[in-house]
C-alpha cells in the first residue's frame, strides 16, 4: 500500500544487459503507459562494454518498473 490510501504500488526490478544506448531508451518507452499506472521510477547505468569503430558502447541497465493500482479495499489499523 501506498500509506494509508487506496492504492497498492507494484514495482518489477528489469535487468538489461549487453544493450545500446538507444535500445535501453526504446525499451523504457515502450514500457511505460501512464494511463495504466506504469512508470519507470529507476534507471540506473552499470559497467559500459566499451565500443569500436563500427558498433556502440554496450551497457548492462537496471530498470524498476512500478505500477500504481487502485485497490479500494483498505482496511483501517
Amino acid at each position: 500500500r501506498a500509506g494509508n490510501s487506496p492504492y497498492v504500488v507494484s514495482p518489477t526490478l528489469i535487468r538489461l544487459q549487453s544493450v545500446t544506448l538507444a535500445e535501453i531508451a526504446s525499451f523504457a518507452a515502450i514500457l511505460e503507459d501512464a494511463d495504466q499506472g506504469l512508470v519507470i521510477s529507476e534507471l540506473r547505468l552499470n559497467d559500459a562494454e566499451p565500443g569500436n569503430g563500427n558498433s556502440p558502447e554496450r551497457w548492462s541497465s537496471d530498470l524498476k518498473l512500478t505500477q500504481t493500482i487502485y485497490s479500494a479495499n483498505v482496511r483501517n489499523r
